[in-house]
């Protein structure tokens, strides 16, 4: 089976940033989060409804494709029933007891993370539109301005800045990828940070955009 290589350094960073740390984060984070943790918080469902969403139809959208993806495709039942002891075990030893414990937080954990997520990314998306439409497609218009005076004063354009916003960009957006995973509840601080550091990145980006010229 031939092996793909992605030489392009800003490929290979959106791929780390946007699948491979969520992929991760998705195995990694319900050992060490109890089930609890993953459940949708009220003042979350309050932050949503102050944002204009119906949250009775994002939970029906969330219901909906969880059950396509992972009940009637019996994902959820087979990955279940990979963390049941055999029933050769002797469930009389601590040992066993600890482990089939420590396996149904997992299983329960990850199950509510991924119904989380998915309920988050109905609730986020009209919002993430509202961001880009109203935060970062100005800032980046604002930076080519930017950039279209220094080509006019014959200034350099920063290539640090350039390659270093550039990365930002796509380590803000594997933020943006990664926050509806967070084992935290959502609030407008942690949204309007996401916010304004992705309309940083874009405007330093396009105010030093490079050419090759």
């Amino acid at each position: 089976m031939p092996i793909i290589e992605v030489k392009n350094n800003f490929a290979r960073h959106s791929l780390l940033w946007w699948f491979v740390l969520p992929f991760a984060a998705v195995l990694v984070i319900p050992m060490f989060f109890p089930e609890s943790t993953f459940h949708i918080a009220s003042s979350e469902l309050d932050f949503f409804t102050d944002w204009g969403r119906n949250v009775t139809e994002v939970s029906a959208t969330a219901d909906g494709i969880f059950k396509a993806a992972f009940i009637d495709t019996k994902i959820a039942k087979y990955f279940s029933e990979f963390f049941v002891l055999p029933h050769s075990v002797s469930w009389h030893s601590e040992a066993a007891q600890k482990s089939a414990a420590v396996s149904q937080n997992f299983n329960n954990a990850f199950w509510m993370m991924i119904y989380r997520g998915i309920w988050r990314c109905c609730a986020l998306w009209p919002i993430y539109i509202g961001i880009f439409f109203s935060m970062v497609l100005p800032a980046f218009v604002d930076g080519l301005v930017t950039r279209a005076k220094k080509s006019f004063n014959f200034r350099f354009h920063n290539p640090v800045y350039f390659y270093s916003s550039m990365h930002t960009v796509v380590l803000v957006l594997g933020l943006g990828v990664f926050i509806p995973l967070m084992p935290v509840t959502l609030n407008a601080f942690l949204l309007s940070t996401f916010a304004g550091l992705l309309a940083l990145a874009f405007w330093v980006t396009a105010a030093n955009f490079q050419t090759g010229n």
